[in-house]
């Protein structure tokens, strides 16, 4: 499934124009509202492989592949932190702090949330899986539960983000239901009047997408002087939540084929916690040569995050899977993934 990985590289990519400038960063912002859904749709296409497997040894085999990634990793940042930004002690025991609780908007590696995020829920769905045997109450019940965390907790206030876990869990559960009708989907297998209903629908679907980017959320609403009751809101969230997947794993598939976007999107775990590392390192490395990072229009910020990108994944994704396999809960010489 190919397209999976590219769908992780589009989040990638959302994830590094982080702090860009300009209309790089107001086009981050508005990507940082799906970029998580992206990455937990992601994980949740493989859940149903693993049902079978028991709540300890599926924890103990999670807690390797993302945990340990998590807090190996997150103390390599801090030193790369340390070593590029002096700062006071006080400083130090606040980054670890942070990392220990590992909060949404509450990290100093800013991307790294994902992880102890991720396994959260995985490990509540992997529950619910054994307590709903029926998949159609088990999507209204993770469905619900995204729904009351949604509109009743604000920001992020639990430990590893657990909070959030559920918030997007209707996304993880929405995958593990739908994936292998997204991968066995072709546009070229299906008669003609379902081909026009797929590309009107798409069409709708891209339309409120870039509404939604243009003009915010609420703006179609505005138009009619409506202002949305509680229920409404909910309805909104679910419209554009689905929209924004849709157009994203419609781009996926389309680019499916791209060898480097599925290879980026493959080392997703480490690229998460390669964003900082390379965003300090990078403009260092070229001022010690004699060269400044440029930061002057759309053009500059857009190079400047594919390079950071670049850096990322070839400083340290591809050597610490070939060097260091066993930080990412894989064995050696082993084509086994991740995550």
């Amino acid at each position: 499934m190919g397209w999976l990985d590219v769908m992780k590289a589009i989040g990638m990519f959302s994830i590094y124009l982080a702090h860009m400038p300009g209309e790089l960063e107001r086009m981050h912002l508005f990507l940082a509202y799906f970029c998580a859904p992206v990455f937990f749709f992601a994980g949740g296409a493989v859940a149903g492989k693993n049902k079978d497997m028991p709540i300890k040894e599926f924890t103990i085999r999670r807690i390797k592949q993302v945990l340990v990634p998590y807090f190996v990793l997150g103390i390599f940042n801090m030193f790369i932190r340390v070593f590029v930004l002096r700062p006071q002690l006080g400083e130090i025991i606040q980054w670890g702090r942070e990392l220990l609780r590992g909060q949404r908007n509450y990290i100093f590696a800013t991307a790294m949330w994902f992880l102890p995020c991720i396994f959260c829920a995985g490990i509540v769905y992997h529950v619910l899986q054994k307590l709903i045997k029926n998949k159609w109450a088990l999507l209204a019940v993770c469905t619900a539960i995204s729904l009351v965390i949604r509109f009743s907790i604000e920001g992020s206030k639990w430990w590893f983000s657990f909070d959030t876990s559920l918030r997007y869990l209707f996304y993880y559960a929405l995958a593990a239901h739908t994936v292998t009708y997204i991968d066995e989907f072709s546009f070229k297998k299906i008669n003609i009047t379902q081909k026009i209903l797929f590309l009107g629908s798409t069409a709708l679907m891209f339309l409120i997408f870039a509404i939604s980017f243009q003009f915010g959320r609420g703006y179609v609403p505005s138009l009619f002087h409506i202002e949305l009751p509680f229920y409404g809101q909910i309805v909104e969230t679910i419209i554009l939540g689905f929209a924004s997947t849709y157009c994203i794993i419609v781009f996926s598939k389309i680019l499916g084929n791209v060898t480097g976007l599925q290879n980026v999107g493959k080392e997703s775990l480490v690229l998460c916690t390669a964003e900082m590392p390379a965003k300090l390192l990078v403009p260092v490395a070229l001022e010690a040569i004699g060269l400044n990072m440029q930061f002057t229009s759309s053009a500059h910020n857009a190079v400047s995050c594919i390079i950071f990108l670049l850096v990322g994944y070839y400083g340290m994704a591809k050597p610490i899977k070939k060097y260091f396999p066993y930080i990412l809960g894989i064995k050696q010489n082993t084509n086994k993934e991740s995550n």
